[in-house]
């Protein structure tokens, strides 16, 4: 009751200039002047079987409309009664990305997490939390969530114990001392490190170099050397294309955490009492994640504007968090010690392209 349908619009001539209760079925070039004539606010996108690039496209060929659209959800959803028609989805930002997701890789995604105990710093995170998310979903043993931010961890704990099918045990510490973090991991006999805590935010970290210093830097050392005197099997440190070349403090920390990591790999590989395996895995701009523009652009679009764009050359390079989570686990089984991981990101977005899709996928 909420909508008054005009028409729908299918590229399959057979049915063009038909009607379905007493509404034509249009071609796709009638919808620029159907939009015009006819004041259409709404398009809805009824092809949940339609592949990511096709999606992509479909959006793309939209976006120029000042409408909003939406899409509709899958009938065997509908049938199975997990949603109604109500559940009119937002087309996300994430949608107009044409890299298809990949899917995991069965042996390499539980190498190092089935039934094992698994310990993630800086899991209250953005990153840290999807990498959690993932790792019960394929039975470890235990899982340790390891946060600075009680606030955090709170959250992520009652979020994982509907699912969890192991034991979820938190742990409020910070990752530069290493003696207390030593015992976590000892007394747990902790088989995998996941290595998420980290201060990312680019302008915070140049208004705030020795704290950027003291949690990128020493608390990775920190947690690297507390992972080899327990005999950790597996540790993987969440790095960032700003490593490469950097041009900020924030990437610069990242790259001297990384070098510290190589150091210790090469210890570890001429000591043969030690078998830590150390891998590095590298990777963009994660949608959603916080410090991403995307949470950013939202709010203010959200507000009315002005949604600010710093430079107008700036790319960056997305991925979904899922995505990231999932290959972050696979490319730390695969390492050997010393290993650098970087993501394939896809194509690159222009910032300043990606804030006026947003704006015309709000509909405004």
């Amino acid at each position: 009751s909420d909508y008054r349908v005009i028409g729908f619009v299918d590229k399959d001539k057979k049915i063009q200039g038909r009607f379905i209760s007493g509404k034509k079925i249009y071609k796709s070039s009638d919808l620029s002047e159907l939009i015009n004539k006819k004041r259409i606010s709404e398009i809805l996108i009824a092809i949940p079987s339609l592949s990511r690039k096709g999606r992509s496209e479909l959006l793309r060929s939209l976006k120029k409309y000042p409408v909003i659209i939406k899409s509709m959800p899958s009938l065997s959803d509908l049938a199975e009664g997990n949603i109604s028609i109500s559940d009119l989805k937002e087309v996300k930002i994430e949608d107009l990305l044409q890299r298809e997701i990949r899917e995991p890789i069965a042996e390499l995604i539980s190498k190092d997490i089935n039934d094992k105990t698994i310990l993630v710093t800086g899991a209250g995170g953005s990153i840290g939390s999807e990498i959690c998310k993932q790792i019960i979903k394929l039975k470890p043993r235990k899982i340790i969530l390891f946060d600075i931010s009680e606030h955090s961890l709170y959250q992520l704990e009652r979020q994982l114990l509907d699912d969890a099918s192991c034991k979820v045990i938190s742990v409020i510490g910070n990752i530069t001392k290493q003696e207390r973090l030593s015992r976590v991991i000892e007394s747990n006999e902790v088989n995998t490190v996941y290595h998420a805590a980290a201060y990312k935010h680019v302008p915070m970290v140049e208004k705030n170099l020795l704290a950027g210093v003291r949690c990128n830097i020493f608390g990775t050392l920190s947690c690297i050397q507390a992972s080899i005197e327990n005999n950790v099997e597996s540790f993987v440190f969440i790095s960032t294309d700003k490593a490469v070349r950097p041009t900020n403090i924030m990437g610069a920390t990242k790259r001297f955490a990384e070098l510290i990591l190589q150091a210790k790999a090469q210890e570890v590989n001429e000591n043969e009492e030690t078998k830590t395996r150390i891998s590095m895995v590298r990777f963009g701009n994660v949608l959603g994640s916080s410090g991403s523009v995307v949470p950013l652009f939202t709010e203010q679009i959200e507000k009315g504007g002005p949604v600010t764009v710093t430079d107008p050359n700036i790319i960056r390079y997305f991925m979904t968090i899922t995505e990231a989570a999932q290959l972050v686990i696979q490319a730390g089984s695969m390492g050997k010690s010393g290993d650098i991981f970087v993501l394939d990101m896809g194509e690159q977005v222009h910032v300043l392209d990606l804030a006026k899709d947003m704006i015309r996928l709000s509909g405004m």
